[in-house]
């Protein structure tokens, strides 16, 4: 896996601009928009960073989701942000095997009732579903605000989204291959230059992942059905090393 620090996604959105000859000013929002979706063709697990929010609840109905959030990992109900990271840690960690099936669902809310004096604590659920980027709930529970922890996109200080360095080539191209696009006319010249930058997009964007190390579809399902294999995958592997009741594995003894 290749280490790249994470830029800001106006680098490839200046670079295609210069590379036009235009404005910066005038073309922003549109570039800005093209950039957004070659980032997500692209696609990298190593881009996201693991972040916290706090909504206020109002009926049934919770605040907005922050709009870089892709995938919710995990809910408590109450205010946790001042030791947010030390909180979903020390429930996953210590009781993780009994509460994971609920905290990590997308459609039930932990509820946690923390022991005075004690180290116990007592757990429950409450149902919910996520819909129009809010996160909704079954019924009126009185609940006036939730801790989510999140996966999402690294936003810059001006609120850009942030992409890995190894992606700043390929967006560039697909931007400058989404200009030549969009003129009404275009000659012999400019429908060749239009392929040459669909050309570098395509090679870029394989490039990029490559660089990434993300799997292919195809990839994951391999590796799935190699270490599912009953005769060399991680069964037989517990197998020849695990001991049991029935003398089979080893024993530590060799």
């Amino acid at each position: 896996m290749a280490i790249n620090r994470l830029v800001s996604i106006k680098n490839p959105i200046i670079n295609a601009m210069d590379m036009a000859a235009l404005d910066h000013d005038n073309h922003l929002p549109l570039f800005t928009q093209w950039a957004t979706e070659a980032e997500m063709e692209i696609g990298s697990y190593y881009q996201f960073t693991r972040q916290w929010a706090l909504l206020d609840v109002c009926g049934c109905t919770a605040a907005p989701i922050p709009c870089n959030a892709v995938k919710i990992e995990a809910s408590i109900i109450g205010n946790h942000m001042d030791n947010c990271c030390g909180v979903f840690g020390n429930i996953l960690g210590t009781d993780g095997p009994f509460i994971n099936p609920i905290i990590q669902n997308t459609t039930g809310m932990l509820v946690i009732d923390i022991g005075s004096g004690d180290n116990s604590n007592t757990y429950g659920q409450v149902q919910f579903h996520v819909q129009n980027n809010k996160v909704i709930f079954d019924a009126k529970y009185g609940i006036k605000q939730i801790t989510l922890q999140y996966i999402g996109y690294e936003l810059d200080c001006d609120g850009f989204m942030q992409v890995g360095e190894n992606h700043i080539q390929a967006i560039t191209e697909y931007i400058l291959y989404k200009w030549c696009s969009r003129k009404r006319k275009k000659s012999g010249a400019d429908l060749q230059e239009m392929q040459w930058h669909y050309t570098q997009w395509d090679r870029l964007c394989a490039h990029s992942r490559a660089l990434d190390a993300e799997l292919t579809p195809t990839d994951r399902e391999e590796i799935a059905q190699i270490y599912n294999n009953p005769l060399a995958g991680r069964g037989l592997f517990l197998g020849m090393t695990n001991p049991n009741s029935y003398g089979y594995g080893r024993t530590g003894n060799y």
